[in-house]
């Protein structure tokens, strides 16, 4: 899809190379930068929204339940794959590698996962990550390095989403049961059991009644490691009982090996007899003729065994020759060699007894330096384990200590940006406390001064002396309020006299000292009293070309008698900042002003 978009790009040029006459190839080199962008845009997008291809899905549909049809249509699209999207391509080496260890094909030779890991590291979703990481876990199983392997696997298990909508059950519970096999071949099988106990939870949880019931057969050998009889006896009976009731007496006959061996040693021949005649004729690994077939050869030992108990010598050498003949390993050789110096023994033919004691013997210590050798190598990876997980706590405990700073971080901002809230909160009280108590001492200064003016209109003529007295308390008064009313002009005090003295502007005074509203009546006394005294004024702002509201009309009249914010808010029953917003929307309305620091002193101008 690139090289599509690409040779397109190219093509487009070039055909505006061809056409020069043409407006959009006549344009400057930034018009034609533009438009290089714009195809480059869509060329990208255009991949980005690229549909997935039909075998990849088809493949994806089949991996689970025919992963041999799936890897041929994997291996039939591999060429088309390399011209994938990056998503695309994560995707079907992903879905190859899946694919590759349900059919249990090697998986060491594998060089894309640590590609796909990072990507999916990235982009992917839980279930990606977590299938990305245990395919990786399955590399190193191959490879023989047991710690990475075992790292990844409990990386992908931590990864998996055990209750969304993308949990994924049934592939967390083959992690595990992967955990649990790496644990046993270390000889650890108490770990082991706990891995396949959990595996056999989470495939109940998921239906998988089978995988369940193998996970139980997996834990009976960790206990037969153990050396646990009662237990791996137990658990032995209950995983053939539980595959009888799900119908599958193939998987049932061929866990008959433990239940034999026990019947044997305890010597109930019978028994023994009708369970290795169902496991020869039901469990699938004998032929038709009675061969076992590879991979399940130690089951000649089993019959040879039997053969002893019932006093068949020819018999059991039959079968143990057929261990040594079809041996996959030392372990056989050295059971069939050990089988067959006991059928000699017996016997008493001396011959084959020294011969069988020396090919014992080899065999013994061949498989006792093999055995010691995988014991050293065990050791050393389970020094590597354990080295990995030193580096992972250490790792754990340096991002611990990260969070612990980041915490203390943002616990002090929290305490600080606290402290300093309280503190602006604490400087605007104070400021507001210093506000009131100068409206206080102005309102307690104007009814003083309004006393005064009493006190002189009731003096009589006579009284020259008191006069003077009173008229310097006055101009005391006038002084001081000056001082508290903003842009106030004392050598016009007198001029103002009538208006501020008037009873009417008294009492609104008492009003919004106590806090109380004006009625309506006392609006429109208000309202001819300044059209009677200033009929300039009260024209002036009530010219229609300002177009102010009842509303602006009374705080410009307000204003005009010296009454504060605060007192018009108390009036008008409004809020400080409804106030506040007033006065500077009238001061650009009238006055093209913009704030309130000018709005008084514009007012007293007119």
């Amino acid at each position: 899809m690139f090289l599509k978009t690409y040779n397109f790009l190219l093509y487009s040029i070039s055909f505006c190379d061809i056409r020069k006459n043409h407006y959009f190839c006549t344009t400057d080199s930034t018009t034609m930068r533009k438009i290089f962008c714009f195809l480059a845009i869509l060329g990208i997008v255009s991949c980005c929204l690229s549909p997935k291809s039909q075998g990849l899905e088809r493949a994806e549909s089949l991996v689970d339940s025919f992963p041999d049809s799936a890897m041929e249509i994997l291996s039939t699209i591999q060429g088309e794959a390399n011209h994938y999207s990056e998503r695309y391509r994560m995707e079907y080496n992903l879905l190859c590698a899946e694919t590759m260890n349900k059919l249990y094909l090697p998986m060491d030779t594998i060089k894309f996962m640590p590609e796909v890991l990072r990507y999916y590291d990235r982009h992917g979703s839980n279930r990606d990550l977590t299938m990305a990481n245990y395919m990786m876990g399955c590399v190193y199983r191959d490879k023989g390095d047991s710690p990475m392997a075992l790292n990844y696997l409990l990386e992908a298990a931590s990864c998996a989403d055990t209750i969304g909508r993308e949990a994924d059950l049934k592939l967390l519970s083959r992690i595990y049961g992967q955990i649990g096999i790496l644990f046993y071949k270390q000889r650890l099988p108490q770990k082991a059991i706990s891995a396949w106990k959990t595996s056999g939870r989470y495939a109940l949880i998921a239906a998988d009644t089978l995988t369940a019931i193998q996970s139980m057969e997996f834990a009976g050998h960790a206990y037969s490691l153990m050396g646990v009889k009662d237990s791996t006896i137990l658990m032995a009976e209950k995983v053939y009982r539980e595959y009888k009731i799900i119908g599958r007496e193939d998987y049932a006959a061929a866990s008959l090996s433990t239940l034999i061996e026990h019947c044997i040693e305890s010597g109930e021949l019978d028994k023994a007899r009708k369970l290795i005649d169902e496991y020869i004729h039901k469990s699938g690994l004998a032929t038709a003729q009675g061969e076992i077939k590879p991979g399940h050869e130690m089951f000649y030992h089993i019959l040879g065994e039997f053969y002893e108990k019932e006093q068949k010598p020819d018999s059991a050498a039959y079968y143990y020759r057929k261990l040594i003949a079809r041996s996959s390993g030392l372990n056989s050789l050295e059971s069939g060699y050990r089988g067959l110096l006991n059928v000699y023994t017996a016997k008493g033919v001396a011959d084959s007894v020294a011969k069988y004691a020396n090919l014992f013997a080899d065999a013994n210590d061949s498989l006792s330096l093999s055995l010691s050798t995988a014991d050293v190598t065990r050791a050393q990876a389970l020094y590597d384990y354990g080295e990995y997980q030193r580096i992972a706590n250490e790792k754990s405990l340096a991002n611990s200590r990260l969070y612990l700073v980041l915490a203390c971080v943002l616990i002090m901002i929290i305490i600080s940006s606290l402290a300093l809230y309280l503190l602006i909160k604490r400087q605007k009280a104070k400021r507001q406390r210093r506000m009131q108590a100068l409206r206080d001492k102005y309102s307690a200064t104007l009814n003083l001064y309004h006393q005064a003016l009493i006190d002189m209109k009731m003096m009589k003529l006579g009284f020259e002396k008191a006069k003077k007295a009173k008229t310097e308390e006055i101009m005391k008064l006038q002084q001081a309020l000056s001082t508290y009313t903003e842009y106030s002009n004392v050598e016009d005090w007198n001029a103002e006299q009538s208006l501020v003295t008037n009873d009417m502007v008294v009492r609104l005074h008492d009003h919004a000292q106590k806090g109380l509203k004006a009625t309506s009546s006392e609006w429109a006394d208000l309202i001819h009293l300044v059209n009677e005294l200033a009929p300039k004024f009260y024209h002036y702002i009530t010219d229609e070309k300002l177009g102010l509201t009842e509303r602006e009309v009374l705080v410009c009249i307000l204003t005009r008698f010296h009454f504060l914010p605060s007192e018009i808010g108390n009036l008008l029953g409004l809020k400080k900042q409804s106030v506040s917003n007033l006065r500077a929307n009238l001061n650009e309305k009238i006055f093209k002003t913009s704030g309130t620091k000018s709005f008084n002193a514009n007012i007293l101008r007119i």
